[in-house]
C-alpha cells in the first residue's frame, strides 16, 4: 500500500522521502520508538485509524467549509495556509487541491487548511479518506468504517 501512496506522491511532484504519506510517517514514527503526537480527541482517532489500515485519512471542521468539495488543479500563484505553517505559500499551479466554494482547504493529500482544522470546539467533522492509483475501494471504505468507529467511540457523536 505505502508503494502506491509513493509513486502517486512522485507523479504529482512531492518527494515522499522528504514528506511521507500520512500512514506511513505515523508508523515510521512508531517503528523506531517514538509515541504518535497528541492533537486532540478527534484528530487521534482517525490518526489511528490511518495506522491501522494504511490509509491517510483527513478531517474538515464542518462549521468552517462553504458549499461542496472539489478536488482540482491549483492555480498559479494560489496561495494556502497549512496547519503548522508560520506563512501561506505559493503554489505553483497544478498541484491537486480540494477547495469549498470560498478557499482552499487541502494540498491533496498531504496538507490540510489551518482555517478548517479540526479543533476542541468541532461538533460536526467532514472525513477525506484519500485515494490513490492502486488502493482499491474496499481499502477506502475499510479505512472510513474504522475512522468512524473511533471517533464514534472517543467523542460520543453520530454519523450521518
Amino acid at each position: 500500500m505505502f508503494r502506491a501512496y509513493r509513486d502517486f506522491f512522485w507523479h504529482i511532484g512531492i518527494d515522499p522521502t522528504k514528506i511521507r504519506p500520512a500512514a506511513e510517517a505515523l508508523i515510521r514514527r512508531i517503528l523506531a520508538g517514538h509515541s504518535i503526537p497528541e492533537i486532540n480527541t478527534l484528530v487521534d482517532p482517525y490518526n489511528i485509524a490511518s495506522i491501522r489500515t494504511g490509509v491517510p485519512i483527513a478531517a474538515f471542521d464542518q462549521s468552517k467549509l462553504r458549499g461542496p468539495l472539489l478536488m482540482r488543479p491549483a492555480l498559479a500563484r494560489e496561495r494556502f495556509l497549512g496547519i503548522g505553517m508560520g506563512k501561506p505559500m505559493d503554489l505553483n499551479g497544478g498541484e491537486v487541491v480540494v477547495a469549498d466554494d470560498e478557499k482552499l482547504i487541502a494540498v491533496y493529500p498531504y496538507r490540510d487548511a489551518d482555517s478548517t482544522k479540526v479543533d476542541e470546539t468541532t461538533r460536526d467533522v467532514v472525513l477525506m479518506v484519500c485515494g490513490a492509483p492502486g488502493i482499491d475501494d474496499k481499502s477506502l471504505r475499510r479505512a472510513d468504517q474504522v475512522a468512524s468507529e473511533l471517533i464514534l467511540q472517543y467523542c460520543d457523536g453520530k454519523r450521518t
